[in-house]
């Protein structure tokens, strides 16, 4: 893994996490850029500007592994700014809300030290550039921007649709003084969402939208998981903020499928970094896709994650082992939970790095599916965020539970 200390790899059959955009590119989405304006066709948006009759020059490059075509304006001795119109493939509705996106770095070859753009000036037009050319078709229009690494930065606005056609935006990338620089844009977006996603050239899918990176191909397929609203954004390769990278399960029907791990486990941990916001009593957040009780819950009184069970030799037919007792378990705090099961000692359950009491052995973990975010058939989900899930195919020793929580603490 990328952060903190190594963690324990040793008979570690499954890892999802949500910050690597390896594991977790984002939500489900479409990219409705229209497809002349797709960088990776070496055309480009259409372009104008006021550098005071000053010829720009506009090209596709390969400015990383990372950013492999981006959109790069250069002038010399240039004052004003670069207008970029954006064409929508899909025709925008009248009173709905949409989403565009795009990252830009200013690189100077002079003395000046402006490299921030104003990108306040923004407009919406109907079918055509300048069509209706009376005003914009936009209200409500939002803007925020963000630092990115290596000097790029990502802007992320909404509009309210007051045109309904085959909209256009017009981005005015005005630099505030006069020089000589380079305007490099990339990884524009238009979606039909309230918020904004991370990047996608075409589209990202729900099947297999949480990537096991493991290695064992032990992928989570999102189920009803669009419209979350999570503020995440991609940066490199890593989905950012990190201390917010998370799926957020909304309490009634999201899910996170997993198929079969293959093989049958007497011997097993499942962990956890998961933030509960909203849950009740023996709310769940993970169970097998099969009958039986193996489940992972909360509970309200005393604050506490339990784990449900059947136990190994089925006296009797299920029962729980708990946790250390909380102040808190909602509002959004994280927790490190762990769950250890050795067919010979027993299961016990981990909270920060600190165990719990130690119950009977439960039964070997089947040969079954995984849900995150619910229970078996969807029964008493949970409302919560999940950062990361890890299966491993023995139980953890309580040094090893512990270097795991003191490896990742520090991005929650």
């Amino acid at each position: 893994m990328q952060y903190g200390p190594k963690i324990v790899t040793d008979g570690l059959v499954l890892c999802l996490d949500a910050a690597e955009v390896n594991s977790y590119a984002g939500e489900p989405t479409t990219n409705n850029l229209d497809s002349s304006d797709r960088a990776n066709a070496n055309t480009g948006p259409n372009v104008s500007n006021n550098f005071a009759s000053i010829a720009m020059t506009k090209e596709v490059v390969n400015y990383s592994s990372d950013r492999p075509h981006v959109y790069r304006f250069k002038s010399t001795n240039a004052t004003g700014y670069v207008s970029i119109g954006y064409n929508s493939s899909i025709q925008n509705q009248s009173g709905s809300v949409y989403a565009f996106s795009f990252d830009y770095k200013v690189i100077r070859a002079d003395s000046g030290t402006t490299t921030n753009l104003n990108t306040a000036n923004t407009t919406v037009y109907g079918n055509g550039y300048k069509n209706p050319a009376t005003g914009t078709t936009a209200s409500n229009l939002t803007s925020s921007e963000v630092e990115l690494s290596d000097g790029w930065k990502r802007v992320t606005k909404t509009y309210t649709c007051g045109y309904t056609g085959y909209n256009q935006t017009r981005q005015d990338l005005n630099t505030g003084d006069t020089g000589d620089f380079e305007v490099l844009i990339d990884n524009i977006q238009f979606e039909d969402k309230t918020y904004s996603t991370p990047f996608a050239d075409l589209s990202r899918s729900a099947t297999n939208g949480w990537v096991d990176r493991s290695g064992n191909s032990n992928n989570g397929t999102l189920t009803n998981m669009i419209g979350t609203e999570a503020s995440h954004y991609r940066d490199g390769q890593v989905i950012m903020p990190v201390a917010n990278s998370y799926l957020d399960f909304d309490g009634s029907n999201d899910q996170v499928l997993i198929s079969s791990l293959g093989s049958s486990y007497s011997n097993y941990s499942l962990e956890f970094w998961i933030a509960q916001t909203g849950a009740s009593d023996s709310s769940r957040f993970y169970s097998w896709n099969a009958g039986g009780t193996f489940t992972v819950r909360y509970r309200t009184s005393p604050k506490r994650f339990d784990f449900h069970y059947n136990p190994l030799d089925g006296s009797p037919p299920s029962t729980s082992v708990s946790g250390v007792t909380l102040s808190d378990t909602v509002n959004g705090i994280w927790h490190h939970v762990v769950i250890t099961n050795n067919s010979s000692v027993g299961a016990i359950v981990y909270t920060d790095g600190v165990a719990g009491s130690t119950g009977e052995a439960a039964v070997a973990m089947g040969n079954y599916g995984h849900i995150l975010g619910t229970g078996y058939a969807g029964i008493v989900p949970t409302k919560c965020k999940i950062a990361s899930f890890k299966i491993y195919n023995k139980a953890l020793t309580a040094a090893e539970v512990l270097s795991n929580y003191n490896a990742t603490k520090g991005r929650f």
